[in-house]
């Protein structure tokens, strides 16, 4: 089980995927997802964050990285996972 999984079956859960700007986002293995943008989540959340070999870039992203510290401080809880995680 997966943490999404996971999140989805607690009660009271809405799961949102964001992304910086959002609209739709693609995984090199072709799974489409849509976004909504970092300043659309709620404040108290819990902020699931994946890791993986799309992380590499994203840690030299500036802008990427202040809109993240941002939802981080609004955040109730910050989860991270697989490899090369931000945290």
């Amino acid at each position: 089980m997966g943490p999404v999984e996971f999140l989805v079956a607690l009660p009271n859960v809405e799961m949102n995927y964001v992304s910086l700007a959002g609209g739709l986002i693609s995984s090199r293995q072709g799974f489409q997802i849509m976004t909504d943008n970092f300043e659309s989540i709620p404040p108290n959340s819990i902020l699931l964050l994946p890791g993986g070999r799309g992380v590499r870039k994203m840690v030299e992203d500036k802008v990427f990285l202040s809109s993240l510290e941002k939802a981080v401080q609004q955040a109730e809880l910050v989860l991270s996972i697989c490899t090369r995680q931000l945290f």
